[in-house]
C-alpha cells in the first residue's frame, strides 16, 4: 500500500483549544500558504501546521508532527 501525507492547518483560543480549521492539504506549500495567511482575530491566539502520515488508504494517521506552531 502506498503511504498518503496531508498537512492541516488548525487555529484557535489557545494551544490546549485549536478548534476551527484553515483546511487540508495535500501539498506542503499550500498549507504553509494557508497558514502564514491566517489572521489571528481575538478571541483566536493560536495556529497550527501539522503533518499527518497514513500508512494505508483507510487506516488511521501512525504519523503526526506539528511543523509550525504560532501562540500569541
Amino acid at each position: 500500500m502506498a503511504r498518503s501525507v496531508l498537512y492541516v492547518v488548525t487555529y484557535g483560543v489557545n494551544t490546549s483549544h485549536l478548534t476551527e480549521s484553515g483546511g487540508m492539504f495535500n501539498r506542503l506549500k499550500d498549507a504553509k500558504q494557508a497558514y502564514e495567511s491566517l489572521p489571528l482575530v481575538y478571541p483566536n491566539k493560536a495556529k497550527r501546521l501539522v503533518r499527518l502520515s497514513f500508512p494505508g488508504k483507510w487506516m488511521g494517521a501512525d504519523s503526526v508532527q506539528t511543523l509550525q506552531e504560532f501562540k500569541a
